[in-house]
């Protein structure tokens, strides 16, 4: 049996829209253990999930430095 939930999201920032798709890919994963198989789909999400669970670093500020 398949069953459809759609979501519209309104007066959301990029951030706000990245956590909300980081937080739903995470449910997906913990879910999937106990059977249910979940699909996640928008645009960007590849990328979104990509650089949202990176264990890298990115930008200026956020350089690790070595302080002697």
């Amino acid at each position: 049996m398949t069953k459809k939930i759609t979501l519209t999201v309104s007066n959301i920032s990029s951030k706000q829209w990245s956590s909300l798709v980081l937080e739903l890919n995470l449910m997906r994963k913990a879910w999937a253990r106990f059977g249910p198989i979940i699909t996640l789909s928008t645009f960007g999400l590849d990328k979104i999930v990509k650089a949202g669970t990176t264990n890298k670093q990115w930008g200026e500020n956020n350089d690790q430095k070595n302080i002697n």
